[in-house]
């Protein structure tokens, strides 16, 4: 090793170059290895964790899964015997919390008593959950604990307040507990869920099964539940249960974009290795005298082979050590560009795992890239490494087929990762193009939250919203404001069926069609822009005590009115109440789920008629000034006319744009990927284009001599490295094509065999192959017949 050292301290520009490019590789990799490792593969944090299991409710017609469980379903489930432990159930979400001199969000969850039982969870403070702390108490988490209360101890026997509802702190859970994601406050609900229907799926599940019984065995012991209960119970006559193990669910919808990530990065790695491959070899043809002088010299084949391979580890070694130090980095940026979406990113970190990874390529990529080199310097014969050595003219021979193979290999991976770049960057320009159905630059979101448990609080918060509407409306600079419950790329929603005149809601339920159910104030349609289609929009008349009346989508009106009027018709959906409503109006349908999901089927409703939805809306402004502005100055007027108001305001363009964040941080982590893998094949290219100039000088002379014009000798080298290119532009099509139907889910309104996005990519190789060949072009053309055939 310490002569590998010094040979390759002979020479610091190979050294430096090898060194470089294996560290960019493993950098890049090292990085994406532990942003996934900390996403899918770190342990989550409780004793036992493959015995802890989520619920999934499973359609036995379609195979859809819907993440939750019924009220009825769940005590089924819960009363069986041998398949759980422990059983429990939550529901819950970001909520207002009133605390002793303010109001803030917290992440709360209507939890089940024995809930920190499945995960066999202790409390750093106080105790957890009996069955007598129901709907009296809650166990907080140590952030909020630390944030609100100063530090753990304190937070005990504090009291918090939901909905007016006061709730004394029994517990607090340690920091590294997060059930669900982001859970900062979890409150005690009773044993049995309140809501026993068999068709309204508000509860999420998790348990830890029963000791010595393997998911396998618990999935089939649910099916056979689930077949029992079919047959008790019409409702259940087309669904079963799923149990997932925890940790799979965790990042369930960004599995397949992180896969990709990996699948990208390790192409860059593979691609570096190439390239350090392709500089050994054009050193080992350049030391041809040297290992057959030291074989006539009596240096056995396998004691130079040892030689070249302790070179090799060397330079992976400390091509590693760089990377590694390159990862930190790549950590932190990848950190700071992941939406917030992406769970457990925050455990994103370089540690021992990731040190072993790192190490392990380097180690395997210094085997793989110096084994070819050492094999060659074993079978070298010391005459015809002479004679070689003391030649000049022609190159040819299976070192340099093996060296063009390299690079064509380098091409044809660098073009897999330009397609799917393009694919991705294409699907981008889609998205942001896609219509939306409204308008959201220039408008200001409050989401508030006004505390109310009882109807005549509820009814009094519609009042509160109503009149907060008309002081937000006299601020200078707003245009018009509005009110809704199930803002489009929002945090909130609700869907479910509906029932049109002539339809029974109860008899007919298997074969009513679904809809997104909002609530919306007067005003709410102008000032996000969304247009009236036909009929009219809610007014200041429809309040609580007048008739129920609704306001339909396009698509809606499509659906169930296709060729009639749906004005004046009746509708009824199951979302708070079953009163039939009048549809008064029709609007123009949508993206509610942001750019990336399709328009659908929407049902508005007055929030004043729908007070148990309503104590907590999202407020709209719509402003001519500076937005940032209207923002603060919204929240103050909101606080200023209750303090008890939890109030947290945002922009909707941004709203819109963290929308499709997952797909803007996988386009540009791709694209940043692809970019490193064209200036890796930019250097192989280069390097192999500049030694066939310098091994052919004589040959390139002599053709001077001959009355070749330098610009012949600049076509023949391009066109030798076009060649390259093409060759390798084939095998990336028939890779790219071959994983097509990969990128297919993660594509919108673009075909994963896209013309433009392969036209995009083979016009970057090629111009990365010409601005490669260009130097070596250039000094082929400039070379002396007469120095050259001197030399010769």
């Amino acid at each position: 090793m310490i002569r590998a050292l010094r040979t390759l301290r002979n020479e610091p520009g190979f050294a430096l170059t090898a060194v470089f490019t294996l560290a960019l590789g493993i950098a890049c990799s090292s990085a994406m290895f532990s942003v996934f490792y900390a996403v899918l593969l770190a342990p989550v944090p409780f004793a036992d964790a493959q015995r802890v299991v989520a619920i999934h409710t499973k359609s036995t017609t379609t195979g859809r899964s819907t993440p939750r469980l019924s009220g009825g379903d769940w005590s089924d489930l819960a009363a069986s015997s041998g398949i759980f432990e422990s059983l429990a159930r939550y529901h819950g979400g970001v909520v207002g919390v009133q605390l002793r001199n303010r109001a803030e969000w917290a992440g709360s969850y209507w939890v089940s008593p024995n809930f920190f039982q499945v995960f066999d969870a202790v409390p750093v403070r106080g105790r957890s959950f009996t069955e007598a702390d129901r709907e009296r108490s809650v166990v907080v988490s140590d952030r909020f604990a630390r944030r609100v209360f100063g530090d753990a101890a304190s937070a005990v026997v504090q009291v918090v307040q939901i909905d007016t509802r006061a709730y004394e702190v029994v517990g607090v859970m340690p920091g590294d507990f997060a059930v669900p994601e982001k859970a900062e406050i979890w409150v005690a609900d009773p044993p049995q869920p309140q809501n026993h229907s068999r068709t309204a799926y508000n509860y999420s599940s998790v348990g830890r099964l029963a000791p010595g019984l393997t998911a396998e065995a618990a999935q089939v012991r649910l099916a056979a539940l689930g077949a029992q209960l079919a047959n008790q119970y019409p409702e259940n006559r087309n669904k079963t249960f799923a149990a997932i193990p925890l940790r799979d669910t965790l990042a369930r919808n960004e599995q397949s974009t992180l896969f990709l990530l990996m699948a990208a990065v390790l192409l860059v790695l593979l691609i570096s290795c190439t390239n350090v491959a392709h500089l050994l070899l054009a050193r080992a043809a350049g030391r041809t005298r040297e290992y057959a002088i030291r074989t006539a010299l009596g240096a056995g084949g396998a004691r130079i082979a040892l030689q070249v391979l302790a070179e090799s580890l060397t330079i992976g070694l400390a091509g590693g050590i760089a990377g590694i130090a390159l990862a930190y980095a790549g950590v932190r940026a990848t950190v700071w560009l992941a939406p917030a979406s992406l769970p457990r990113i925050e455990g994103a970190a370089v540690n021992w795992k990731v040190l072993l990874f790192a190490i392990a390529i380097s180690v395997a990529a210094s085997l793989l890239f110096g084994f070819v080199p050492a094999f060659e310097a074993m079978r070298k014969n010391v005459q015809e490494g002479l004679k070689a050595a003391s030649g000049r003219g022609v190159v040819g021979g299976s070192k340099a087929r093996l060296r063009h193979v390299l690079v064509c290999c380098e091409i044809a991976l660098s073009f897999t990762l330009a397609v799917a770049a393009g694919l991705l960057a294409r699907s981008m320009v889609e998205l942001n193009a896609t219509p939306l159905g409204f308008r959201p630059e220039g408008i200001v979101v409050a989401y508030a939250h006004s505390p109310a448990n009882t109807m005549e609080k509820m009814r009094a918060a519609t009042r509160f919203f109503d009149q907060a509407l008309l002081e937000l409306g006299q601020i200078p600079g707003v245009i018009s404001t509005g009110a809704a419950m199930g803002l489009p790329a929002g945090r909130y929603g609700s869907n479910g069926k509906y029932a049109v005149e002539g339809q029974d809601f109860k008899r007919d339920r298997d074969s009513l069609q679904e809809a997104g159910f909002r609530l919306a104030s007067q005003g709410y349609f102008t000032t996000l822009g969304i247009p009236l289609v036909a009929g009219r929009a809610f007014t200041e008349r429809d309040q609580f005590d007048a008739p129920f009346v609704a306001v339909i989508s396009a698509s809606l009106a499509r659906r169930s009115f296709a060729g009639q009027d749906p004005l004046g018709r009746q509708i009824m959906c199951g979302f708070d109440s079953n009163r039939w409503m009048t549809i008064v109006g029709v609007v123009g349908d949508v993206r509610s789920g942001g750019r990336g999901e399709a328009p659908g089927p929407e049902l508005y409703m007055p929030f004043q008629q729908h007070p148990k939805m309503a104590n907590e809306l999202q407020l709209v402004v719509r402003t001519a000034g500076s937005t940032q502005a209207m923002a603060g100055a919204v929240a103050r007027k909101v606080r200023a006319l209750n303090p008890e108001i939890a109030i947290q305001t945002t922009l909707l363009e941004t709203m819109v744009s963290d929308s499709v964040a997952m797909p803007r941080f996988r386009a540009f982590l791709v694209t940043t990927f692809a970019g490193v893998a064209l200036l890796l094949a930019m250097a192989g290219v280069y390097g192999v284009m500049a030694y066939l100039v310098s091994q052919r000088t004589g040959e390139l002379g002599l053709r001077m001599a001959l009355g070749c014009a330098p610009a012949g000798v600049v076509r023949l080298v391009l066109t030798r490295a076009l060649g390259m290119a093409a060759a390798g532009v084939a095998i990336g099509v028939a890779l790219s094509l071959a994983g097509a139907r990969l990128m297919t889910t993660l594509l919108f309104g673009v075909h994963p065999g896209d013309a433009v996005g392969y036209g995009a990519a083979v016009l970057a190789i090629l111009g990365v192959t010409l601005a490669a060949a260009l130097a070596p072009a250039w000094r082929a053309a400039r070379i002396d017949p007469a120095v050259a055939l001197r030399g010769e």
